[in-house]
């Protein structure tokens, strides 16, 4: 995967973040780059039930084989 009109490599890119508003961020980048690995929190108890969810980041991860 090269840059348009460029013949070096993508820039690797670990991505920072967790909530749901910097999916875009991600997949914009994710076009620009490669993302190899995603830093976020740790699933967390969400809701009324309390139960243990993880970070939409961490699912958008998980969707792409990235390594979180």
């Amino acid at each position: 995967m090269y840059r348009k009109g460029l013949k070096t490599p993508p820039i690797r890119t670990v991505f920072f973040g967790t909530p749901e508003s910097v999916l875009p961020i991600a997949e914009a980048l994710d076009r620009v780059s490669k993302i190899v690995g995603v830093v976020t929190r740790p699933d967390a108890p969400r809701g009324r039930g309390k139960l243990v969810q993880p970070p939409p980041l961490k699912v958008w991860a998980a969707s792409r084989g990235l390594q979180v």
